[in-house]
């Protein structure tokens, strides 16, 4: 799960998105995208699904039969509605008019017992992606697939046989009085119109093959986009009953018109693939591994990641992510490093020495000089709001006879509160007195106000 909130600041996002536009959205197909060559030609299917396979066939056709449109998963769609209706804050939001169209079109059954199900167990994030992908198409609905032990021996004990059972009952039920079949299909040219700009500017550039040499074979691995979520981003699995994974699932919320810039995200739910294995390897049998894992949980901040050994998958998964941005993407591990740090992980660094051999922070490191490349200057003005949390303070930073390359800077942070500009550098200290430094790399997205900024965050203590 991507990246992800700087507790007390502004109104965050994880993986992107967390507020309201209130433009007209234009649902209208975009112009076709031509590409330069043919090889970049994007077809916006997904692997083929003949309802006669099972889950235990070759690993090309291992997606149970639902209603696919490009990257967009009926099952998905259907289960964040659901789960929009009972409250959790990951799907209710309404970010965009397509989210509020599904909130407007479906407020009348949030007393559904299947939304009640959903409140009162208060289940959320990845396990919303879990139980969809093991669902497949029946007569007149869905049923679990056979395969799906994975879902039902979850480690935190969120689904078991039992409330599994129960819940696709009421799922089924749901689907039929709410015709959302409908709905979904009436919604095609839409999720065609992500799909088409998911696959041209991010999913054809993945390097599927990078996964190979880290155990996952490329041939499982789908990518979903949910114009559902309203943000962060998952990974579930389906596996054989000999624990071989027959798909990879790595979901993110499709809520942006660019999808350019999110490649470390799509790539960090991938990784989990085998990233949670080594995690929780290290976890069991290093004792400083488990303490700086079990230290680093943060139940204000990131309730997300609420134990020790889910923050162990983090450290991994994002170490890893790095690497392969590095490798693939030419980016800055020490940028990167320091980004994730300010997310919430002081201690990345070690966790990525651990897979590469590379120590890259040390200590007395001027993190202000590396970042911005030249020397600077803190002006003198100060600047404050007034937060819940606190007092958040900034002083505009001045940079010496250089001008910063944004491009090689990735996004952590959405706020409204700063007034900056394109390139604009801040210096900040929040309500705790930790200090940051922000830089603004460009406008939040369609999802977003125009007063929305996107910002590049490094925790400088």
């Amino acid at each position: 799960m991507a990246m992800k909130v700087i507790g007390l600041l502004l109104f965050m996002f994880v993986f992107t998105a967390c507020g309201r536009n209130s433009d007209v959205y234009d649902t209208s197909l975009p112009e076709l995208y031509e590409p330069a060559t043919e090889e970049q030609v994007y077809e916006p299917t997904q692997p083929e699904v003949h309802p006669t396979e099972t889950a235990t066939n070759a690993a090309a056709t291992q997606f149970p039969e639902a209603i696919y449109s490009g990257f967009v998963d009926e099952r998905f769609e259907l289960i964040s509605l659901i789960f929009r209706l009972a409250g959790r804050p990951e799907h209710s939001n309404a970010f965009t008019p397509y989210q509020q169209k599904l909130s407007d079109a479906f407020s009348e059954f949030s007393r559904h017992d299947a939304v009640i199900y959903a409140r009162v167990w208060g289940f959320g994030f990845d396990a919303v992606l879990g139980f969809a992908v093991h669902m497949k198409r029946a007569e007149n609905g869905f049923v679990l697939i056979d395969t799906n032990d994975f879902l039902v021996n979850d480690n935190f004990g969120r689904w078991d046989n039992e409330r599994a059972e129960t819940f696709i009952e009421l799922v089924n039920d749901f689907y039929l009085v709410t015709d959302f079949a409908t709905f979904f299909r009436d919604n095609i040219p839409y999720f065609l119109e992500h799909s088409e700009r998911f696959g041209y500017q991010l999913y054809n550039n993945l390097n599927k093959e990078w996964f190979y040499s880290h155990g996952i074979n490329p041939d499982v691995m789908r990518a979903v986009i949910s114009p559902a979520t309203s943000q962060n981003g998952y990974a579930s699995w389906i596996y054989d009953a000999n624990g071989n994974a027959l798909a990879l699932y790595g979901a993110i919320a499709g809520t942006t018109d660019d999808y350019s810039g999110w490649m470390s995200f799509l790539v960090h739910e991938f990784v989990h693939g085998f990233a949670n294995n080594i995690a929780a390897e290290w976890y069991e049998e290093n004792e400083i591994f488990r303490q700086f894992s079990n230290s680093s949980v943060d139940l204000v901040r990131m309730p997300f990641y609420p134990t020790g050994i889910i923050m162990a998958g983090e450290y991994v998964t994002r170490a890893y992510t790095i690497l392969y941005m590095v490798e693939n993407e030419g980016m800055n591990p020490v940028l990167l490093l320091l980004n994730e740090r300010a997310q919430g992980f002081p201690n990345i660094s070690y966790v990525y020495a651990m897979i590469t051999g590379e120590h890259l922070l040390y200590p007395g490191m001027d993190i202000l000089e590396y970042v911005l490349g030249a020397g600077y200057e803190i002006g003198e003005e100060e600047f404050s709001f007034a937060l819940p949390a606190g007092v958040i303070r900034w002083n505009f930073i001045n940079i010496y006879s250089t001008e910063l390359d944004l491009s090689q800077f990735s996004h952590s942070d959405i706020g409204n509160i700063f007034g900056t500009n394109l390139g604009d550098v801040m210096y900040v200290i929040t309500g705790d007195g930790s200090r940051f430094l922000y830089i603004d790399i460009g406008g939040a997205g369609d999802a977003w106000s125009s007063q929305h900024r996107s910002y590049a965050v490094f925790l400088l203590d």
